[in-house]
């Protein structure tokens, strides 16, 4: 349904890219990884307190053709600052033409320190949905969960913030040496293919 152009700084999705997703009807997103620098440039604000880069983001997706942003925030900022970034990502809510939609990667958490819940529940909630507020779209959560336990607890919260449990984005890490998720083992899949 979705495929995020995973790219530091600032990810845009080249052109072919997106247009055989559009073709297969998938949405593409950038993506947009901060650190110190970039984050003071992202949360300027114009004279009628407007977050220019929140317009600026719009309109480069707008130019390019793609579908909206991913934001994975792995640093970690003052609470002063994870406000901004949160206030920011509630305009881009309210700017946003239909159909572009906003990303979260489960990483930072509203007071500004990175940590990963590997599920969406209370903790990183607000970045999801923030009371009446849509703050982003979609959650993806960290790769590091473990068992049923993990997916009850997304629904359970999603069903809570008046969300739709679908969107809350799980991914299976299966990096050789690190993933968690034992299923997705490359060598239990060989045997298992064999057998």
């Amino acid at each position: 349904d979705v495929l995020t152009w995973f790219a530091s700084p600032v990810g845009i999705p080249c052109r072919p890219w997106t247009e055989a997703a559009h073709r297969n009807g998938v949405k593409i997103l950038g993506t947009i990884f901060t650190d110190a620098n970039g984050f003071n440039t992202l949360i300027q604000r114009d004279a009628s307190g407007n977050y220019i880069g929140a317009q600026k983001l719009v309109d480069v997706a707008n130019y390019y053709g793609f579908d909206g942003w991913f934001f994975n925030e792995e640093s970690n900022l003052t609470a002063a600052q994870a406000t901004e970034l949160i206030n920011l990502l509630k305009q881009l809510q309210t700017i946003k033409p239909a159909g572009m939609e906003i990303h979260w990667y489960d990483s930072m958490l509203p007071n500004g320190r990175v940590s990963y819940q590997n599920t969406l529940n209370t903790s990183n909630a607000p970045l999801l949905q923030d009371g009446t507020s849509r703050v982003s779209d979609a959650i993806f959560t960290n790769y590091f969960w473990q068992g049923a336990g993990t997916f009850n607890t997304a629904v359970t919260t999603a069903n809570s913030l008046g969300r739709s449990p679908f969107d809350v984005y799980t991914g299976a890490d299966i990096w050789p040496g690190r993933n968690p998720q034992q299923l997705f083992n490359q060598t239990s899949w060989i045997n298992n293919f064999y057998t």
